[in-house]
């Protein structure tokens, strides 16, 4: 690719949502309006990885995926098929026409990443340069910040942040995740270490590896990419157990937040409905805010949002339930919750 640049090329008939999602994510996007010009653009520059719409005029997807596999320098460039048909022989048509994988539509946003981090090669993401826009700090002297983010050992909370858009309701869903999918790992890790199950361990480290880079965790992520690397060579694995242990003091520094992030997930819907009808009360001058607003400080207690809280409560202290409305749209916006949508 050019070096100056993230690049993920799109084939597609027209440009939809996702080529926004991707952009607000802060992947460089070039688009082709159908397969032929898909396979000029694809050797004229070097992409990281192509999402190719199967449906497309003159030239489909399927074509464009054979074509581009007849050449020699883009034979392991990463496809991945985006198509609405969800059938498994769609996606064995797609795998023998050189795909790599399949994605359906509409897409998960969070499948689609962890998709694209699974097939960009590891030391490709390595070379690109971060964001030049530096995200605000998350601190509990910021009003409607929720608390700082705990320090924890192999985590870049940096890095976290910017792979959710700076969205901290968003992250701590995904170390509710990661929390849940890797808690047994490390010891499934080690049991296939000490069976020589190489298959077993390249499948678990194959996994990891783009879990962990999602998360910030760049040294469990690295160590994973080692030993799928060490495995699929026929090498002796030896980062294996180092990968373990790795993990193992990643998944303890989650733990804390991790709490704050099961309790969300928890009682999220719950949150959504206090939220809406708070708000509903608050607009009515209904008393009975006080009492939504006690639940609601109940259910996202130690979760960090105290002084957004104290503000909405201040406001209901003092029977200026108007004035609690801005610092209410704020809690809402935190956790990644739309007001209108919460009913």
């Amino acid at each position: 690719m050019n070096a100056s640049r993230n690049s993920t090329l799109r084939f597609m008939r027209r440009c939809t949502n996702i080529t926004d999602f991707l952009a607000s994510a802060r992947i460089r996007i070039d688009v082709a309006v159908h397969g032929g010009e898909a396979l000029r653009m694809v050797q004229e520059a070097d992409y990281d990885l192509v999402l190719m719409d199967i449906q497309m005029q003159e030239v489909d997807g399927l074509t464009a995926a054979r074509r581009i596999r007849t050449i020699e320098r883009l034979q392991h460039l990463p496809i991945i098929a985006m198509t609405a048909r969800a059938m498994p022989s769609d996606r064995d048509k797609s795998l023998a026409a050189g795909m790599d994988d399949h994605v359906t539509k509409p897409v998960d946003p969070e499948l689609l990443f962890r998709t694209l981090l699974k097939w960009i090669p590891a030391q490709r993401l390595a070379r690109r340069a971060l964001a030049t826009a530096v995200a605000k700090p998350l601190t509990e002297g910021q009003p409607g910040q929720p608390a700082p983010l705990p320090a924890v050992a192999g985590i870049d909370w940096q890095v976290a942040l910017e792979n959710v858009d700076q969205q901290r309701a968003k992250l701590e869903r995904r170390v509710h995740n990661f929390l849940l999918e890797y808690r047994s790992a490390p010891g499934a890790i080690r049991d296939a270490l000490a069976v020589a199950d190489m298959a077993r361990l390249q499948h678990l480290a194959h996994n990891l590896r783009p879990s962990a880079a999602y998360l910030g965790a760049a040294a469990v992520s690295t160590l994973a990419t080692q030993v799928e690397q060490d495995v699929r060579a026929g090498r002796q694995p030896g980062s294996a157990a180092e990968l373990a242990s790795a993990l193992d003091r990643v998944l303890a520094g989650l733990a804390q937040l991790g709490r704050t992030a099961v309790a969300l997930h928890t009682h999220g819907a719950e949150v959504g409905q206090l939220l809406d009808q708070l708000e509903a009360c608050l607009r009515q001058d209904d008393a009975r805010a006080e009492d939504l607003l006690a639940a609601l400080q109940e259910r996202l207690s130690g979760s960090g949002y105290t002084i957004t809280l104290a503000a909405i409560q201040q406001a209901v202290d003092d029977i200026e339930y108007a004035a609690a409305l801005a610092p209410l749209a704020t809690l809402a916006a935190a956790l990644h919750l739309n007001l209108e949508e919460c009913a």
